[in-house]
């Protein structure tokens, strides 16, 4: 998609998450990031960074909501096939 309409995404994604301003400053950049790297790619530059993440935090915390939101993006982007 595009870079608004990947962005847009996104913040429909975060509207219902209440706090986690830091987590969700972190994903408008990966998500940003994510999108300039396929358009690189799209020019035959190369990308060997991976994308692996920790949900670290207490029970009750918003790890496994926050998990899920990262997969939709990832899914959203064409980065994950499932």
């Amino acid at each position: 998609g595009s870079p608004a309409g990947n962005m847009a995404f996104l913040e429909k994604e975060l509207q219902t998450i209440v706090g986690m301003d830091n987590v969700k400053k972190m994903l408008r950049s990966l998500c940003k990031k994510v999108t300039v790297d396929q358009q690189r790619q799209k020019f035959g530059f190369q990308n060997d960074q991976n994308l692996n993440m920790l949900f670290l935090g207490a029970p009750g915390t918003g790890k496994t909501s926050m998990a899920r939101v990262v997969a939709k993006l990832l899914r959203h982007l064409g980065v994950l096939e499932k």
